[in-house]
């Protein structure tokens, strides 16, 4: 086994004060080891080369966290290394096909790297994932602190209730509280299964509306998505209750006007007033009468070389005022959105790598401008 130890300074998972994150390489080729560990540059922690993935599983049992790079190895490999939590698998892919791509997000990679192709970028790439982990390792952190806090405030009220009417009062308004937090924990992962499995445009989109339609009820959707050119087109909706022959004419207005105006903004934005709507669309708001909407725009963290985040889609939920829309599905539409964005982002990544000749993204077929009519009936 190479060993590679350097001083550099050690990236952090999970906020410890000792946390380290190891970098392993899973191939019998010692010269990727030092391409590779050459390729990624200052900023990571011990580093190191195994044959095999039963010995990396060993290997990177004490990390606080890690990013295993695996050398074109099976998808059964590619398994048992996703299993351990705070541990992120990359997969070093030799030979530039989609199949191999797609087969890796399938098994739990959280990346797949081209080489020598994508050895420019292999550091940033790195750095992403182990800002991911991260991320997720933090939320499930705080998941285990909200369980254990709503059952100890439930024993609390269940305690004082018959004596104390008012104590138990908040409490119960605090254990509701932490309750929806946890139940959106567990949306985000019921949705996360769901769209990783999807690695087709169409297919996605589909998945990704009926998820939204189960959880917010009844409702008109559109998925708007940019073009080369700067404009705007609906790539899949839902129609509840607009009139048929209304319906494509009022989605492409949107698509011209609501898609730039919301395009990269923070947040779900929630307009239920004609005022709103007309500061927002201006005179494309009349299509907008007596209606609620939440819309949320999707971006994609600056790539190497760019100041600024780029937009992959902006999504749109409208109908009655008189419905309108609760917190719950304010907040379903964040989580969701910021799920279905990742995942559209690993999607497009995987066609680019397989180009236009592949029916990659570039292919006027791709699926784009596939919408989906009366999804909701």
């Amino acid at each position: 086994m190479g060993q590679g130890e350097r001083s550099d300074p050690p990236r952090t998972i999970g906020g410890g004060r000792d946390a380290r994150a190891a970098v392993l390489l899973v191939s019998e080729d010692p010269r990727l080891e030092r391409e590779l560990f050459g390729a990624l540059g200052d900023g990571f922690g011990a580093r190191s080369r195994v044959a095999d993935a039963t010995t990396a599983a060993a290997s990177t049992h004490d990390a606080d966290g890690a990013i295993v790079f695996v050398d074109g190895r099976s998808a059964q490999d590619l398994r048992s290394l996703q299993s351990r939590p705070g541990l992120a698998v990359v997969l070093i892919d030799r030979t530039g096909t989609r199949e191999a791509a797609v087969e890796a997000v399938r098994s739990g990679a959280s990346d797949v790297i081209a080489w020598p192709e994508e050895r420019s970028v292999v550091g940033d790439r790195a750095a992403a994932v182990l800002d991911r982990v991260r991320s997720q390792r933090t939320g499930e952190q705080r998941a285990e602190r909200l369980g254990r806090l709503c059952h100890k405030l439930n024993a609390a009220r269940e305690e004082v209730a018959g004596s104390v009417g008012e104590l138990a009062s908040d409490l119960l308004g605090a254990y509701r509280e932490l309750s929806d937090q946890v139940g959106e924990i567990a949306l985000a992962s019921e949705l996360d299964s769901l769209l990783r499995q999807e690695l087709e445009v169409d297919s996605l989109l589909r998945t990704f509306l009926e998820f939204v339609l189960a959880r917010v009820g009844s409702t008109n959707a559109g998925v708007f998505l940019p073009g080369h050119s700067g404009d705007w087109s609906l790539g899949a909706y839902i129609n509840f209750d607009v009139p048929r022959d209304q319906a494509e004419p009022m989605l492409d207005e949107l698509a011209s006007t609501l898609a730039p105006a919301f395009a990269g903004r923070a947040g779900v934005a929630r307009l239920e007033t004609p005022e709103a709507f007309e500061d927002e669309l201006g005179e494309s708001s009349h299509w907008m009468g007596g209606r609620a909407a939440l819309v949320r725009s999707c971006d994609e963290a600056a790539r190497v070389g760019s100041s600024e985040p780029e937009t992959l889609a902006v999504i749109a939920l409208f109908r009655s005022a008189r419905a309108g829309y609760s917190e719950r599905d304010e907040r379903t539409l964040g989580v969701a959105a910021e799920l279905f964005g990742q995942q559209l982002s690993r999607v497009i990544r995987v066609h680019h790598r397989a180009g236009p000749s592949d029916g990659g993204l570039d292919d006027p077929d791709d699926g784009f401008g596939d919408g989906f009519d009366d999804l909701a009936a």
